[in-house]
């Protein structure tokens, strides 16, 4: 006689842990066999347990029991899908740079993000930082500071993903300009006159600007 299909019991799935427990029933005086391999020895029991080894997707297996005279059941098949890839780093709207002024910043996030947590100038985003909750985070500096933020996703299954980095630098301070001449210029009457411009140089990043013509 062909033994009963064996029941599989409710497996976890999607998961983020490499080996589950998956137990069922079966027929008494039967075995358990998983894709040709025999993985729970023939006896009087009803029940049966295993422990499967997961690789990251889709993890498909067909069960079947088996008595001793080596009749064998139909399959059971079950799929359990291993993710433990964390979703892609948050997008902010403003690139890193030199601003002059507060800037306003709005993350877009990764389809899988389940939860998002930020911090600026504080180490590296975790599940104890700032919530992320789709809205407008405001950041400004004094002169010359720089502050990076950082934030990162969680998908439903508690994966980390990649973390978004971003230096904000702020330079409030105008330009120094220095005359290349002289403030006061006499010139005669009809004579032709050179203008020796000015240089405009940035108190913050001491870069000299183009001379400028007056």
């Amino acid at each position: 006689t062909t033994p009963a299909t064996p029941i599989i019991n409710p497996v976890t799935t999607p998961t983020n842990i490499t080996s589950q427990a998956v137990t069922g029933t079966k027929d008494a005086m039967t075995g358990i066999w998983i894709d040709g391999a025999q993985v729970a020895a023939l006896g009087p029991a009803t029940t049966w347990s295993i422990h499967m080894a997961l690789t990251e997707g889709d993890n498909t297996f067909g069960i079947t029991a088996k008595d001793a005279a080596g009749n064998v059941s139909s399959s059971s098949v079950i799929v359990i899908i291993l993710d433990t890839t964390g979703p892609v780093a948050p997008i902010a709207n403003v690139p890193a740079g030199n601003y002059n002024g507060a800037i306003s910043i709005v993350l877009t996030l990764a389809p899988d993000a389940n939860r998002t947590f930020f911090v600026v100038n504080d180490g590296e985003p975790t599940t104890t930082s700032t919530e992320y909750i789709a809205c407008t985070i405001g950041i400004n500096g004094a002169n010359g500071e720089t502050k990076t933020r950082k934030a990162v996703s969680f998908d439903a299954l508690g994966n980390r993903g990649d973390t978004m980095s971003i230096d904000y630098t702020f330079d409030t301070s105008a330009p120094t300009v220095t005359l290349n001449g002289s403030s006061t210029v006499s010139i005669e009457q009809g004579r032709t006159y050179s203008d020796e411009g000015a240089t405009a140089i940035d108190t913050y990043t001491r870069r000299p600007s183009l001379p400028i013509a007056r």
